[in-house]
């Protein structure tokens, strides 16, 4: 149970020959939710090769939101050659009220 468990959560050493196979998918798909959930918020390993097509374009627009809020919000991390050109005027302005999905309010 203990070998599941670290296999589960990806903490530790996982001796997946321990396992019976519905035990093995069960990892398997835990591997694959925490991937994609990694790919969605940038955050620690990330392999996209892994993901459905969907998958990846899902992960695309999720960067490109981020990547958005970040010039809005006037990070450091923004990548202004990411955004379109309504993007960038608006961003350059301080302005939001013209981006899709973003709230009417202008930058202080």
């Amino acid at each position: 149970m203990r070998d599941l468990e670290t296999c589960l959560d990806g903490t530790g050493d996982c001796d997946q020959k321990l396992l019976g196979p519905e035990e093995n998918q069960w990892v398997a798909n835990s591997h694959h939710v925490r991937n994609l959930q990694n790919c969605l918020e940038a955050l620690g390993k990330r392999h996209q090769q892994h993901l459905s097509s969907q998958e990846r374009q899902q992960v695309a627009r999720s960067t490109a939101d981020q990547n958005l809020r970040q010039c809005v919000d006037g990070s450091e991390f923004c990548d202004l050659k990411q955004l379109d050109p309504e993007q960038r005027s608006a961003v350059r302005l301080g302005a939001t009220a013209a981006l899709p999905g973003q709230k009417s309010e202008r930058k202080q």
